[in-house]
């Protein structure tokens, strides 16, 4: 990615507790994600906007440290100048200039760390840097293709394994594949080789498993895997952001290091959506419960033909393959592993989708991802090899990104 030039990752966790300090990085996150949450926005513009507030303070605390590459803005201020000011100021102009209508439930927060600096000539320069430096991440993702994911025409297929509507909602965002990505190449750069062939014997047997263990009433899913199934069908996003918080807490570290591992993680979760859709819409492929109903078209003498089956979750309006999910939470579990220098970090979660559901133990980031794809094909709307093709996904995704952005 060309770089804008100027001139002159423990013990035990709860998710949510709310009792530990927050860092101005971790206020302005927070913020962020209750307003995307408060207003109901899509992942895919929600994940948007978390990249590009990250990767305005991150880039406004690295241009003062000078200790890893820019993602965008390359420009060496005076390591004098204070952080905590330019990062309140680049947090506050993208989010006010992208959500004109929240200025005011964002001001209160800007003005309250601005109070915490010392007034000096240096404070109000460094106010000046920071909206210079999200200015630029604004203008940088114009025109990326966002505004106009939802209007790409998406008819619904006709032939076996052809994905069609399952309710009366349109698909959703079918042109989001084509935006322009924050790290890739391209949304195709990690494209698998599609879902697998319906006459082929793996086939039946994913089709055989969400057959019997995704239906609403199977006799064989387990009550542990009906509350893995209602766990995790929202949330997404916000979950992996509250594991960095907590991650940032019991590491202690640094204002740039928070910086640097929430710009990461969101941009690999951004970024990942961007993957899973262009792949969802490229192949277009059937979910379950269309499948199962046609399941004697798809010349498969192993596949057992059910109209009348229904899935534990409702299927979502677009394409099945690959899991979204699971794509996200491996590129989230591989960043913040990458960033740790270890995968084992114990961790409690509280369900997004249904609060009222205990809190869920793992003991590495890849645990909750693996739990979190699976989730699907006991909700019923997932075959596992979209699942795991989704990991497989993902981790290629979050690799690359770790090993070519903001690094030494």
């Amino acid at each position: 990615m060309k770089q804008i030039r100027f001139t002159g990752c423990i013990l035990m966790l709860l998710i949510g507790a709310g009792l530990l300090e927050a860092t101005e990085i971790r206020e302005w996150n927070t913020a962020a994600m209750d307003m995307i949450k408060q207003e109901g926005i899509s992942n895919q513009f929600g994940n948007r906007t978390m990249a590009m507030l990250h990767i305005a303070m991150y880039d406004a605390v690295n241009g003062i440290q000078h200790q890893y590459d820019p993602f965008l803005v390359r420009f060496r201020a005076p390591k004098i100048w204070p952080e905590e000011a330019a990062v309140a100021s680049a947090a506050y102009e993208v989010l006010r200039k992208l959500y004109p209508l929240k200025e005011n439930d964002f001001k209160p927060l800007y003005l309250e760390q601005l109070a915490r600096v010392p007034n000096h000539p240096r404070k109000k320069v460094a106010v000046v840097y920071g909206q210079l430096i999200a200015n630029y991440v604004l203008k940088w993702r114009e025109n990326d293709g966002s505004a106009d994911a939802a209007g790409v025409s998406y008819p619904d297929g006709t032939e076996p394994g052809q994905w069609r509507r399952t309710d009366a909602k349109p698909p959703m965002l079918p042109g989001w594949g084509q935006v322009r990505p924050f790290t890739m190449i391209s949304g195709n750069q990690f494209r698998l080789i599609g879902p697998l062939d319906m006459a082929g014997y793996e086939y039946a047997r994913d089709y055989a498993e969400v057959m019997d263990v995704g239906r609403k009433t199977s006799p064989y899913r387990t009550a542990e895997q009906t509350n893995i199934a209602r766990f995790w069908p929202t949330g997404i996003p916000r979950i992996w952001n509250l594991v960095a918080h907590q991650i940032c807490d019991e590491m202690d570290y640094s204002l740039l290091e928070e910086a640097r591992l929430f710009a990461l993680l969101n941009v690999a979760l951004t970024d990942s959506q961007i993957v899973s859709w262009d792949m969802k819409y490229y192949y277009g492929f059937w979910r379950p419960v269309t499948a199962i109903g046609y399941g004697d078209q798809d010349g498969n003498d192993n596949t057992v033909e059910d109209p009348t089956w229904e899935s534990l979750l409702p299927s979502p309006p677009f394409p099945e393959y690959p899991s979204g999910h699971s794509t996200s939470c491996a590129a989230a579990a591989t960043i913040l592993a990458k960033c740790m220098g270890t995968d084992e970090f114990a961790f409690a979660l509280n369900s997004e989708a249904n609060p009222s559901l205990p809190p869920r133990v793992f003991n590495s980031f890849w645990e909750a991802a693996r739990e979190a794809g699976i989730s699907r094909i006991y909700g019923g709307i997932h075959f596992n090899f979209s699942n795991t093709e989704g990991l497989e996904a993902g981790r290629s995704l979050g690799r690359y990104i770790f090993e070519n952005f903001m690094t030494k």
